[in-house]
């Protein structure tokens, strides 16, 4: 008799179960409506139409020059110099294509290599430069100085290697920390106090 009461109330539990997970019936405003194409939901959701016009500016890039290194084959590597081109363009012989800007005027012509690549490059070439401009800076209190590092936060073929630019007002003061790989330090102007404790066995100066 328990065996039979057990399987009476496990075969209640599983009916309940059935009926409070069944979905609720649809509002009349959510009913889906389907068009006569069989897509279901708004126009707003439809792609490309050919009635729609995409774009009625010109993108025809003229007036430009490709400087001594680009007509050359790609495979060749030349060095090529944009900082005096006014509409540089990523081609390297028979590679690349025109672009029609907008152009930022210093990122191009400084970084050819990488705007107007050789052929030799192939796959996702690691980026080694960051310019200290683009770092985030961090503001000492009191007006102690200020900070700027360049990580694998911002180039992510920084995994061994990172750079601080850093400027200490008179009387400021950094903490003394270490780092897993060496650390070399130059400095330009001024002097400074160093104080080592003998509890740090890890911490060296270089």
């Amino acid at each position: 008799m328990y065996s039979s009461v057990l399987s009476q109330l496990l075969l209640l539990q599983s009916s309940l179960y059935l009926v409070s997970a069944a979905p609720a019936p649809l509002e009349p405003r959510q009913t889906p409506v389907a068009p006569a194409s069989g897509f279901r939901g708004g126009p707003d959701l439809l792609g490309y139409s050919p009635g729609e016009v995409l774009t009625t500016e010109n993108t025809h890039v003229a007036g430009f020059k490709l400087e001594p290194g680009q007509q050359q084959d790609a495979n060749i590597g030349s060095y090529v110099d944009l900082t005096k081109n006014p509409k540089p363009q990523p081609i390297r012989g028979s590679k690349g294509g025109t672009d029609p800007g907008p152009y930022s005027g210093i990122y191009e012509p400084a970084n050819s290599d990488k705007y107007a690549p050789p052929g030799t490059d192939h796959g996702s070439t690691i980026n080694a430069e960051w310019p200290m401009g683009l770092s985030h800076a961090k503001l000492g209190l009191k007006g102690a100085g200020w900070s700027k590092q360049q990580n694998i936060e911002v180039m992510p073929a920084a995994k061994a290697m990172a750079g601080v630019m850093m400027r200490l007002e008179a009387n400021g003061y950094r903490e003394l920390h270490w780092h897993v790989a060496a650390e070399w330090a130059l400095m330009l102007n001024g002097t400074a106090r160093i104080q080592v404790r003998t509890k740090l066995p890890k911490c060296q100066l270089w």
